[in-house]
């Protein structure tokens, strides 16, 4: 059987010499990693044609991955529209953070649709991380704040506050989870509680017969409405569609209600 492994030369040493080499026949390739005299190498040749030697696998050398890093995208946000309000400080501090694009609104935070914020929202890419000054400046409630935590993070985004510095989700901070979901289950009971202060104070103000002051609408179409809305299980606007009464007159109603309660 042909031997796979043998000896040759492979060019000539810088004295002018032959340079030796094992060469594998089955490959057509020096082999590198064995050095030394004609003669030795010829014994080694003979091993590994025999299988009492073995080549090492060479390592396959992998390149790391690079991790994802994604822009800086700064979000700020004033309340008024006049333009004596600037967004100068809240804009250096976004560009200190080298925030590569910046959206900013000039709204209330109380409102969730803002144009600039849903633009950036659209425009995230994996990896990106959404850089704000403050909390207040993306959102003035629990469940907003929530509800854009998770969208940000369903990009495959990140959210991080330069004040606020508890608030980092770009490094799976457990106490970033904790306290964000301290918050939830805060919001959740606060609006529990306030939806039972309204229902207790709408009853407290119809056992005392509240008066809207303006022309009366159907008493009974009123109530129903009122018990709709009280029971929490049907929209404005069903409710609006089922009682016959308007969106406007029952806000009045409601809003009434709630001062009389004191709520």
């Amino acid at each position: 059987m042909e031997k796979q492994y043998t000896v040759k030369a492979n060019g000539t040493t810088a004295e002018g010499k032959k340079n030796w080499m094992v060469f594998d026949k089955a490959a057509e390739q020096f082999l590198p990693q064995f050095e030394g005299g004609r003669f030795a190498l010829q014994d080694i040749a003979k091993q590994l044609n025999e299988g009492t030697l073995e080549l090492e696998a060479e390592e396959t050398k992998t390149e790391p991955k690079e991790s994802k890093t994604g822009r800086k995208i700064g979000y700020m946000r004033i309340s008024t529209l006049h333009e004596h309000q600037k967004f100068d400080r809240q804009e250096e501090q976004l560009k200190d953070m080298g925030c590569d694009v910046i959206y900013g609104d000039r709204l209330s935070g109380a409102k969730r649709e803002r144009p600039e914020l849903n633009k950036m929202l659209d425009d995230l890419q994996e990896g990106d991380t959404v850089i704000i000054v403050s909390i207040d400046r993306l959102s003035r409630s629990t469940r907003d704040l929530l509800d854009l935590v998770e969208l940000i993070k369903e990009k495959g985004a990140s959210l991080k506050s330069i004040q606020d510095s508890w608030l980092n989700t770009t490094d799976e901070s457990p106490m970033a989870d904790f306290l964000l979901t301290v918050m939830g289950a805060l919001g959740q009971m606060e609006r529990a509680m306030a939806q039972q202060r309204v229902k207790e104070g709408m009853a407290v103000a119809m056992r005392k017969g509240a008066n809207v002051g303006r022309p009366k609408v159907n008493s009974k179409k009123m109530e129903h409405a009122l018990e709709l809305y009280k029971k929490g299980e049907h929209s404005i606007k069903e409710i609006v569609e089922i009682t016959g009464v308007s969106k406007a007159t029952l806000f009045r109603k409601v809003k009434e209600i709630k001062d009389q309660a004191g709520i």
